[in-house]
């Protein structure tokens, strides 16, 4: 058989609208949403891959000819952020000079966007900056589901930048019109998350928003971690307009300073690189005034690129991990260039061939660039339609590789054949496939795509309305079903993968490839064995290592000690690399039960069980060193929760040492805060007593079943509570709002609830519901 006709197409979804060819209009975060980006909305798209919550909601949609999978087609979650048609900023109110127009005004579209890192918002989640057609910055954030509810906008950005300083201004009237070219902004991107190898900087976020203006400034913010960006600085690079930003990843330069490089395209072809830098300051016997200083750098002996008068297309970083210094690499119309900071590799330029003619160069700008570390290859997709392999990124580049894989030519094959596929018809030689944007969905072949067939030989006009593009996942080539030993490395990888002082999460951006490939019934069953060998359980042993809060001995208000305990809570499981090890397996273990068939899932259903079990013990010695060292901090209230909540451990059957240090624990609580007390607990519908007989559930004698906050364990008797999207455990709001028992007015119980952001077993979000 043709190995082509096993390659699948995993979505085909119409989209009622179009967008711009661009590299920023697919683009994944790092909470595993796509964003695409078209004229008048943001699609907020979303994979049901490791989600259980509410599954009725998606949608699902894939050619019923031209596949052969065994696997089920991918659903999505989908929501938009809608573009406001009302202009915010009427340039030409603030200066009548010709170069502040802003043609873009008379049809206002989306224009670029950048995805946050994660953990940024007070619900763990992402910020989106969004760009528009009149120079317009604002950025974005779900207000309770970020699945498919509303995304609403929390800050004008082009307002804070009307008031900046600018570094190079005088005042007069010429200031005027530079500080309007300096609010207009024509490019963005947001900065990798810094990783930050402390205890002590948990949640500390170290990332930053670079916005390139039309007067040729770089403006730095940075997320204030509730709704809000603030200035950090300005850069004055050129004295054109900055069209594109690309970061690197953030590296060490010695213990507490990191710097990154940002690359400025500039409208004349030329390339700026600044080099900036950030230290983490910690005051002395505290964690709360933690920050970074940023310094800047600018490095003008970097000069990848001259003015040449073309313009760069698209800019990319390449991270090698055998290659100290990464690699640059823009396409011009025709050309795709390369530079480095490393002497090893010289700066080369490939000229890309037109499909149809090799003596003619692709003038057609690049709609996406991915680069397949296997092959050592960039793969890119021209906004006419065709797929383009530049190979040997980190030696010499060449569009001819060895391996027959990944080749422009069957690339462009696969995709002919998904054309017809998805438009349920041969394509003709009148048809135009205009691409808007490409990027992978893993490293083993899977592309997600965004098209509309054109036929513009035709000259005829087509409405906004008339305009239909198809986001498609298809597989462009095979890997996976070659080397299934790839997904054993691939998770042999993310088990590694532990950062400390990151907030204790199992990123759904490394595993959506992993839980991608494991949906496929014949590749899990070839690898089922060896997969159940690594997510064995761990061996758990728990000592008094860790570090505890302390707290001054007078002075100590209900506020600080709050504080002090929810910064402990997130310290004690952001730097437990057994934690986050147990997550992953669970969840790995979870999402495998459910694939297999029913015969074979009970070995992974008991290995989950497993590692959440490993995670309540976890918990337990966390919350048993914190308890004894607050223990004279606490009232009445917060000795009954502290009773309720380690006796309620106890039913998650530690081990002995745990157990015994519980008893000792309560012991020096108080005798009057026994079991016997602390679960006299009255049915919120008939007062009678809750049983309390696992940590899901509690039963009164009557037959009333509620469940049980999955953080404090308190009783559910309120619909206000917030649901995991992985294992749709629940559990209530900060500030332990509905909360029906005196207990939840304990500050303990209240440290607990700020400090879970996301579910304490699968690392997945809360969504609210009402």
């Amino acid at each position: 058989m043709d190995p082509e006709k096993t390659l699948q197409t995993y979505t085909a979804l119409t989209v009622l609208t179009a967008g711009n060819p661009s590299s920023r209009t697919l683009q994944w975060s790092e909470d595993g949403q796509l964003l695409l980006m078209t004229w008048h909305a943001v699609y907020i798209l979303t994979p049901d891959l490791g989600i259980t919550f509410d599954l009725g909601s998606t949608i699902c949609a894939r050619p019923e000819t031209g596949h052969n999978d065994t696997a089920e087609p991918l659903k999505w979650f989908r929501t938009l952020v809608e573009l406001q048609r009302a202009l915010a900023h009427p340039w030409a109110a603030q200066s009548l000079a010709y170069s502040t127009v802003a043609f873009g005004a008379a049809d206002l579209a989306w224009r670029s966007a950048s995805w946050s890192p994660t953990n940024l918002t007070p619900a763990a989640g992402c910020v989106l900056a969004a760009l528009n057609s009149n120079m317009e910055v604002s950025i974005w954030a779900p207000v309770k589901n970020h699945l498919k509810g509303q995304w609403k906008q929390l800050q004008d950005i082009t307002e804070l930048m009307k008031n900046l300083p600018h570094p190079t201004l005088t005042p007069g009237p010429e200031s005027i019109t530079a500080q309007v070219l300096n609010s207009q902004t024509m490019s963005l991107e947001w900065s990798k998350q810094v990783d930050l190898d402390t205890s002590s900087a948990v949640g500390v976020d170290g990332s930053l928003l670079a916005l390139g203006t039309r007067g040729g400034c770089v403006v730095l913010m940075r997320f204030d971690g509730i709704e809000s960006m603030h200035h950090v600085e300005t850069v004055h690079v050129a004295e054109r307009w900055i069209t594109d930003l690309c970061w690197t990843n953030w590296t060490v330069v010695t213990e507490g300073q990191y710097s990154t490089m940002l690359a400025c395209a500039i409208d004349d072809g030329s390339i700026v690189i600044i080099s900036i830098s950030q230290e983490l300051c910690v005051s002395e016997g505290t964690t709360e005034d933690i920050a970074h200083n940023v310094n800047m750098e600018i490095k003008m002996d970097m000069d990848p690129s001259t003015g040449d008068g073309k313009t760069i297309t698209s800019i990319k970083w390449i991270e090698i991990e055998r290659i100290d210094e990464p690699i640059l690499v823009w396409t011009k119309p025709g050309t795709l260039h390369r530079w480095s900071s490393n002497p090893t590799i010289d700066p080369g330029v490939c000229v890309l061939p037109h499909p149809s003619s090799r003596s003619l160069p692709l003038l057609s700008p690049p709609c996406g660039m991915e680069y397949i570390p296997k092959y050592d290859a960039l793969m890119l997709c021209a906004s006419e339609g065709s797929f383009h392999v530049v190979h040997g990124i980190s030696s010499e580049l060449t569009l001819q590789g060895d391996n027959l894989t990944l080749s422009a030519e069957s690339l462009n094959r696969v995709a002919r054949s998904a054309f017809s596929s998805v438009e349920g018809r041969s394509l003709t030689k009148r048809d135009v496939v205009r691409m808007c944007g490409m990027t992978t969905c893993d490293s083993t072949g899977a592309v997600a795509w965004v098209h509309e067939l054109t036929q513009p030989e035709e000259f005829a006009f087509k409405a906004d309305a008339k305009h239909k593009s198809t986001l498609v996942v298809r597989r462009l080539w095979d890997d996976y079903s070659a080397d299934s030993d790839g997904v054993l490395a691939d998770v042999e990888t993310i088990l590694g993968a532990f950062k400390r002082g990151r907030a204790y999460s199992t990123n759904p951006s490394p595993l959506r490839g992993v839980l991608f490939r494991l949906r496929h019934p014949q590749l899990l069953s070839l690898i089922r064995d060896r997969l159940l060998d690594l997510l064995k359980p761990l061996t758990l042993t728990f000592g008094d290592d860790r570090t505890v809060p302390e707290l001054p001995r007078t002075n100590s208000t209900s506020a600080s000690r709050k504080w002090k305990l929810k910064e402990a809570t997130a310290r004690d499981l952001s730097t437990s690399e057994a934690f986050y090890t147990c997550q992953v397996k669970s969840v790995l273990a979870s999402f495998c039960s459910k694939v297999v068939e029913s015969g074979e899932a009970n070995s992974f259903t008991q290995l989950a069980f497993s590692h959440e079990r490993s995670i309540h013990h976890i918990r337990l010695h966390s919350l048993l060193l914190q308890i004894e060292t607050l223990s004279e901090y606490l009232d009445a209230p917060d000795k009954r929760f502290a009773c309720y909540l380690l006796t309620s451990f106890l039913l998650a059957m530690p081990p002995d040492n745990l157990r015994l240090r519980v008893t000792d624990t309560l012991m020096l609580l108080g005798p009057s805060f026994g079991a016997e007390n602390v679960y006299a607990v009255p049915c919120p519908a008939c007062k009678e007593a809750l049983t309390m007989q696992n940590l899901e559930t509690a039963t009164c004698a009557r037959g009333h079943t509620w469940g049980r906050c999955s953080v404090t364990f308190l009783v559910l008797a309120t619909p206000v509570v917030r649901t995991c999207i992985g294992c749709r455990r629940k559990a209530l709001l900060p500030l332990g709002s509905g909360a029906p028992i005196a207990m939840a007015d304990s500050w303990v119980a209240q440290a607990l609830l700020e400090a879970a952001r996301r579910c304490l077993y699968c690392g997945n979000r809360f969504v609210q519901v009402l």
